[in-house]
């Protein structure tokens, strides 16, 4: 019986080890092309510009690092059930979706109501740009939380790991390519534009690799 438990324990440890160091590889290479893209942003236009466009993604930001304990907690349960069988743990799923987008939604419309009085406190009216900035950051909260089902949820508990690296790493080369095409002849938008389009190239590419998955094992069953 105690073998069993440490087994169990020894399995359970290197899925969250797996888990985090690809949470952790998806944190640097996001960290990289946003660090590159306000250093381009900066080549082409002004500094109140780049302080504009700071201002919304730091709020932005700050939002979205708000889910990063809640997928910790929900993570080793998924990774738990996944050894129970493919069907419970996809149910397990489904029912936190069902609350997480939703909430993700809900923070969307919050910062379209809410983006100017925030702005106009924090900043100050000479930063008014930044409120139609941070409402379309805002397109981030529902993307990114889909993203999150689809890939810490869903793909690397099923060890896909390399698949969702790949994906990522496409996404960080096309936000890269989007910031030196829009930037110089948009501006700000355009760095807006640069960091939500990746996000939606890996929504459509981890779907993608979701459906099949689920179909092949539906099938199977």
């Amino acid at each position: 019986m105690g073998s069993k438990i440490f087994k169990l324990s020894f399995a359970e440890g290197v899925n969250a080890l797996r888990s985090g160091w690809s949470i952790s590889i998806f944190t640097i290479i996001t960290s990289v092309y946003t660090a590159a893209g306000i250093f381009i942003l900066g080549i082409f236009v002004p500094s109140h510009q780049v302080a504009v466009y700071g201002n919304a993604d730091r709020l932005a930001r700050a939002g979205l690092s708000m889910f990063g304990p809640i997928n910790q907690i929900i993570a080793p349960r998924i990774y738990s059930l996944m050894h129970q069988g493919f069907r419970e743990s996809i149910k397990y799923i489904y029912r936190i979706s069902a609350f997480y987008f939703p909430v993700a939604v809900l923070i969307f419309f919050f910062i379209i109501l809410l983006a100017k009085p925030a702005i106009t406190i924090l900043f100050g009216d000479s930063y008014i740009e930044s409120v139609n900035i941070l409402r379309l950051l805002g397109l981030l909260f529902p993307i990114i939380a889909l993203n999150t089902i689809l890939s810490s949820f869903i793909l690397i508990p099923l060890g896909k790991d390399n698949y969702v690296t790949v994906v990522y790493s496409i996404a960080s080369a096309l936000s890269l390519g989007a910031m030196i095409i829009l930037i110089p002849h948009v501006g700000i938008v355009g760095m807006a534009y640069s960091v939500i389009i990746p996000e939606a190239f890996a929504l459509i590419s981890l779907g993608f690799q979701v459906y099949k998955i689920l179909r092949r094992n539906l099938a199977e069953s």
